[in-house]
């Protein structure tokens, strides 16, 4: 092998490779690493055949690592951080270049199901912010959230003063793909305190995923600083338990950074929930310019389940917010449905109708989500659905800066299998049920 290919594997920090063979059976890793890296760059669209390179040996590892590694680092079923934060600092090329890095804490399988076995605590996640320089996404799985504790030496503080951060993140998320996990109880001082790391654009968090010591509350005095978040998206699945969500919400109540946030979008199963958005709206509804609130869309609800938007909208109280300009309404059609039922039983279009009657004049966008639609016929029936109410309501004189009005509408898998369902139909339906909305030509009606 000639010098100057030496130095060139020195230079791209790659060990020149042990050849225990005659000089005569050359193999491909006696190329220039130059000639190696082009070869390898052709499957930079191929995660699974770079991935494969990584471990046919180590001189191919060395060359196609910080290919497989361009923008995106996700390790999972944790034990420890000892293996990611010595590869991260070992690896200062790939740290540099990572973007999005997806964390997920170990677990194990018993007769009773899977239990969480990792902790992650703010110390950990500010260690490996540091050694990712141009981090944009943080997302959190199947970790238990310790307890701050004061006993735990003070975080070593950064040139720009005492406190660690802010770090700026595009999305951060945390709480999701528990779905299978046993309870653990987690800190909700604990989690906040990660979150008070960063300043963020987008945070969406899963009450699924949140365990939390129902007796230990939110300590602000844990917290680096105020949240700070522009968009801030709190679900939960079907079967998550609604207090831990209520102690969830009632927490970014007390810990956001009043005028930071832009948008809110809330999934409410319980009339609590809504009661404990109103108190969030109340302290950040001053700046909010988009706001959505409404049950799970994408989930089974619990048999019976009635949504609690229907007799409880009242309680948002959106005249806490001036400057809103888009509003999200969803509407849920019950899976046994009957069209004739008595006229004393509110309309589902009323609680959407009501909520327009309260929101400032500055609205400019709407969007109304109408969910499982049986039968075409429904659209226009006035005892159960009455999607007239809305034609009543959106007027140029009560939203003169209006632009667009979205009805987006799901058929159930019933009428959508019958022969002579045509999407046509369900678009012909709303504009007759709405015909001054379409006659201003802001109505758009969607499928999704």
């Amino acid at each position: 092998m000639s010098p100057s290919n030496h130095h060139d594997r020195q230079t791209h920090h790659i060990p020149p490779p042990i050849l225990a063979r005659p000089s005569k059976c050359r193999t491909i890793c006696d190329l220039p690493v130059e000639l190696l890296d082009m070869i390898i760059s052709h499957l930079e669209s191929d995660a699974w055949g770079l991935w494969s390179c990584t471990f046919a040996c180590s001189y191919f590892r060395a060359v196609s690592i910080e290919r497989y590694f361009c923008k995106r680092l996700s390790a999972v079923d944790i034990r420890n951080f000892d293996h990611i934060l010595s590869f991260l600092q070992a690896n200062p090329r790939i740290a540099a270049k990572i973007r999005n890095l997806t964390l997920s804490g170990d677990t194990r399988r018993d007769e009773k199901g899977l239990s969480l076995l990792t902790t992650i605590d703010d110390t950990i996640v500010l260690r490996l912010v540091r050694l990712l320089p141009r981090l944009e996404s943080l997302v959190l799985r199947t970790f238990i959230y310790g307890q701050p504790q004061q006993s735990i030496p003070p975080l070593a503080p950064s040139p720009q003063g005492d406190t660690p951060g802010p770090f700026h993140l595009r999305d951060l998320s945390f709480g999701s793909g528990y779905y299978e996990c046993l309870p653990r109880s987690s800190s909700i001082s604990g989690l906040f305190r990660i979150l008070s790391l960063f300043t963020v654009d987008r945070l969406h968090g899963e009450s699924r995923g949140c365990h939390l010591d129902l007796a230990a509350p939110l300590d602000q005095s844990y917290l680096h600083r105020p949240l700070r978040v522009k968009d801030l998206r709190l679900g939960c699945d079907g079967s998550a338990n609604s207090k831990h969500a209520l102690v969830v919400l009632n927490s970014f109540t007390e810990a956001i950074e009043s005028g930071s946030l832009d948008r809110v979008e809330i999934e409410c199963r319980a009339v609590s929930e809504v009661s404990a958005t109103r108190q969030l709206l109340a302290r950040t509804g001053e700046s909010l310019t988009g706001l959505q609130v409404g049950a799970p869309g994408n989930v089974c609800l619990p048999k019976g389940w009635k949504d609690p938007m229907i007799r409880h909208w009242q309680d948002l109280n959106l005249a806490s917010c001036p400057k809103l300009e888009r509003i999200w309404i969803n509407i849920y059609l019950p899976d046994k449905i009957d069209e004739n039922q008595p006229t004393d039983v509110q309309a589902l279009s009323l609680p959407g109708a009501g909520m327009l009657s309260q929101v400032s004049r500055a609205l400019r966008e709407i969007y109304i989500y109408v969910y499982d639609l049986p039968r075409v016929t429904t659209l226009n029936n006035r005892r159960l659905l009455r999607l007239q109410e809305f034609d009543k309501v959106i007027t140029p004189d009560r939203f003169p800066l209006l632009r667009k009005v979205y009805l987006r509408i799901r058929p159930d898998q019933d009428l959508q299998q019958k022969p002579d369902y045509k999407w046509r139909q369900v678009v012909v339906g709303t504009r007759n049920a709405l015909p001054n909305i379409h006659s201003r030509g802001m109505l758009r009606v969607q499928r999704f």
